[in-house]
């Protein structure tokens, strides 16, 4: 029994990890990649750890690391000094930077793209020559299985994802030095300076990041309507009319995109981030297993743990009206009228 519970907390402590890295954006797929480096052998579903006890290890490993008293001028830096450092090593005349959008808010788990004009084994042999001898903070991760390939570089709080050119199409970018200049020319952004903790400290503050959504840069054929905080209120709104007094269930609507904020690569588990503290583990259990309800409603296949939740099946609507609430031209309630609701619930 007692090397069961072991066995369990190594595997949250390790889903808790990758999620907070970006290496993974969902819970789901956090557990069972963990449980694979964990353990090599079959586990059953009691030996898994719950979606708490990841939550809880979450939080831990934010309060050791002190994310939630960095300052956006401190990330900011970090950001600065991990571009030079890593520029001194893959040589800066070969390394891109991808083109800043304007919702480029440096915040914990911020991730960014460099390109380099060296072939993927060349960077590969660089960086492992390097090893842990590279400067300041950052540290090697292995390469991602993704296609195209890439190096995941990380600092304390964030990241850096280095890819070859000779395995991309045309990419706009900056040199390393022309970017670096605009960082200290720019500084923290007035949306930037508003961030200043992962955790949000309460739901007032949620509802001013959520007008934020609208200069997040979307995939118009993903999401037709091309502004992601109109689209949270196309969702809340058909929430309500399924559930209208279940608080949980329509924060959930409200807020399940909060995270683009964050990191627009792991937008989920950035949401997962700023929600942790202020929001119920019901309400976040929603969000968390949001892109596993999306996989079911495209395959019909879901894990059997998740099909026995007692709100399996609301799950499965969010993602409904999760993918229903992307049309143009819909009447939406206005931000303050949806605060004033919520606010009634709980009162």
């Amino acid at each position: 029994m007692h090397q069961s519970l072991h066995l369990r907390q190594l595997i949250a402590q390790e889903a808790a990890r990758l999620l907070a890295s970006g290496l993974v954006s969902d819970f789901s797929r956090a557990r069972q990649r963990a449980a694979r480096q964990v353990f090599r052998g079959r586990l059953s579903r009691d030996e898994l750890p719950n979606f708490a006890e990841i939550q809880a290890f979450m939080v831990q490993q934010r309060t050791e690391t002190g994310v939630l008293s960095h300052s956006p001028e401190h990330l900011i830096e970090e950001l600065k000094r991990s571009i030079e450092n890593l520029a001194q090593i893959l040589q800066d005349d070969k390394l891109i930077v991808e083109k800043p959008t304007d919702e480029h808010l440096v915040l914990p788990g911020f991730s960014l793209r460099m390109y380099s004009l060296l072939r993927f084994e060349e960077i590969e042999e660089i960086l492992v020559d390097a090893g842990t001898r590279l400067p300041g903070d950052l540290l090697v991760m292995n390469v991602a299985d993704n296609t195209p390939r890439y190096f995941r570089l990380m600092t304390q709080h964030l990241e850096i994802q280095v890819y070859s050119l000779t395995d991309q199409f045309h990419i706009e970018g900056l040199t390393v030095s022309d970017y670096i200049q605009q960082l200290r020319a720019n500084g923290p952004s007035s949306n930037q300076a508003g961030i200043e903790r992962e955790s949000l400290l309460d739901w007032s503050y949620a509802f001013e990041l959520l007008p934020l959504l609208s200069g997040v840069r979307v995939d118009t054929y993903r999401h037709p309507e091309g502004d992601l905080c109109y689209h949270s209120q196309q969702v809340f709104k058909l929430g309500c009319a399924l559930e209208p007094y279940d608080t949980e269930f329509l924060e959930a609507c409200l807020f399940h995109d909060l995270g683009y904020l964050k990191n627009t690569h792991a937008p989920q588990s950035g949401t997962i981030d700023l929600l942790l503290g202020l929001a119920t583990e019901r309400t976040l259990f929603f969000i968390a297993e949001l892109p596993v309800a999306h996989e079911y409603l495209k395959t019909g296949q879901i894990r059997g743990g998740l099909r026995k939740s007692p709100d399996f099946d609301l799950l499965i609507e969010l993602a409904r009206v999760d993918r229903q609430g992307r049309e143009m031209g819909v009447s939406v309630p206005e931000l303050e009228e949806i605060e004033e609701y919520l606010n009634s619930l709980e009162g």
